[in-house]
């Protein structure tokens, strides 16, 4: 199981668990080159690009509360689907 944070925050060790999950060997060289093709650094959020802002939790910032809680309430099965299988693979 992966996420996007992991994704975002923590490349390296992201593409070590894919890489791993897919029996695929790199040599350092290629490795370093996937890590660097694709830079996650937004410098400012631009609302009309693909990568708007690469935030984890950045919802929370522009959402209300409310619509927060009922967007967590609509979800909550495919959450916790999502969260069980998070830990089983943590």
């Amino acid at each position: 199981m992966t996420t996007y944070e992991q994704l975002v925050t923590t490349p390296d060790a992201w593409l070590d668990a894919l890489l791993g999950y897919l029996g695929v060997d790199l040599s350092a060289r290629q490795r370093r080159r996937l890590i660097s093709a694709r830079d996650f650094a937004v410098k400012r959020e631009n609302p009309s690009a693909h990568v708007r802002q690469v935030q984890p939790g950045d919802h929370a910032r522009k959402l209300r509360p409310e619509t927060i809680a009922w967007l967590d309430a609509k979800f909550a099965e495919v959450l916790d689907w999502y969260a069980g299988r998070a830990a089983t693979a943590a």
